[in-house]
């Protein structure tokens, strides 16, 4: 999806607002009221974020549960961005001067499927956790992540004007002494453990899981 996409100017939820808000926006950079640029970034995920999609499953891998369920199996692609990268955008954004007056698409340049962001956890945590499709209408809230509608963003502008890139897989992080040390290669399965470790067990952060 590229940044001159049609907008959803009819909905009358936030998205619908949204496109309004940058049309008043833009309008305000033309007017030399302020310089604008937007970043548009469908989610975020790792340290410090609001939204922890990726709780749904440590949640389950700390009950030891079985197995887990998955609506449409898994196989949503919905663009999100590491926190650090999304960061690194911004900072390109604000001091690049070709950037002002511009929209970007923010987001990972690597789009992975609701069911590999679930396997990852899953063998970061050295896990056994069997994950089983199931059609979406039977499961609703069971892995809100995987609900979502497909989305790709085109990166390509980003890349041109500003540069960006997605950054190198974090440093190797030690596990706590229960658990050997392993290399985390992504930072998705960086996010899953250390979501883990700050919780520890069931019973902190709990959350009622069908």
């Amino acid at each position: 999806m590229p940044e001159f996409a049609p907008r959803q100017y009819d909905a009358k939820n936030y998205t619908g607002k949204v496109a309004a808000g940058e049309d008043q926006l833009f309008e305000q950079h033309g007017r030399g009221d302020f310089e604008v640029v937007i970043l548009r970034y469908p989610g975020v995920y790792g340290p410090r974020t609001p939204m922890n999609h990726e709780w749904a499953v440590v949640k389950r891998i700390l009950d030891r549960r079985p197995f887990m369920i998955l609506p449409h199996d898994g196989v949503t692609y919905f663009q999100r961005g590491y926190a650090e990268n999304l960061a690194r955008l911004v900072f390109l954004a604000s001091t690049r001067p070709e950037a002002a007056g511009q929209a970007f698409n923010a987001g990972d340049e690597r789009v992975i499927s609701c069911r590999a962001v679930a396997e990852i956890i899953v063998d970061e945590l050295d896990a056994e956790m069997e994950l089983i499709g199931v059609p979406a209408p039977f499961c609703r809230g069971v892995f809100p992540l995987a609900e979502k509608s497909n989305q790709i963003l085109d990166m390509s502008k980003a890349r041109t004007l500003l540069g960006y890139r997605d950054g190198p897989a974090p440093p190797p992080a030690t596990s706590p002494p229960t658990r050997p040390t392993r290399r985390i290669s992504t930072p998705l399965a960086r996010v899953a453990s250390n979501t883990s470790e700050r919780t520890g067990s069931s019973s902190v952060g709990d959350r009622p899981f069908p």
